[in-house]
Order: C-alpha cells, then structure tokens, then sequence
C-alpha cells in the first residue's frame, strides 16, 4: 500500500511540473510574441523614418543644385560685367593715347 501511495505521490508530482513547465513555455512563447510585435512596430517606424530622410535628403540636393545654378549665372554676370568694363576702360586709355601722343 506504502508503495502505491509513494507511486501516486511521485506521478503527481511528475504531472504537476510539466503542467509547470508547459505553462511556463506559454508564457515564454507568449513574451517573444509580444517581442517579435514590439520589433515589428519599431521596424515599420523606421523604415517610415528612413523614407522621410531620403527625401529631405532628395530635397536638400535639389536646392543645391538650384543654388549652384544660381551662383554659375552670378558668377558669369559679373564676369562678362568685368569684361566690359575692362573693354570700356582699354578704349578710353586708347583715345587718351591718341589724344596724349
């Protein structure tokens, strides 16, 4: 009879740590869910993030390049400016030397 209730006592014993076990691979399995959800949120926010960079950055080069454009114009006003000035300047020193010699 001793050795019944001994048998008895270690199946339940046995029975009680895998429902303990099973329980305890519910919640685990539970916690990476919640992880793996919690990962997939923070994956879409970035790739949203990333989106909205590459186009500031798409942006930041465009008004780059327009102001590049718009000093090249600058840049070639004030030279051509220079340029005729230099003209206007060498036909007034020509006349003064045809004045002056």
């Amino acid at each position: 009879m001793s050795y019944i209730k001994t048998l008895n006592s270690c199946v339940c014993s046995k029975l009680v740590l895998v429902t303990l076990l099973w329980l305890l691979e519910c919640i685990f399995r539970a916690g990476l869910e919640q992880e793996i959800e919690s990962l997939k949120k923070k994956l879409t926010a970035c790739t949203r993030e990333k989106l909205n960079l590459q186009e500031e950055l798409s942006e930041a080069y465009r008004i780059k390049g327009q102001l590049a454009d718009l000093h090249a114009a600058e840049v070639s006003k004030v030279s051509l400016s220079f340029s005729l000035y230099i003209q206007h300047m060498c036909s007034h020193w020509r006349c003064w030397q045809e004045v002056n010699l």
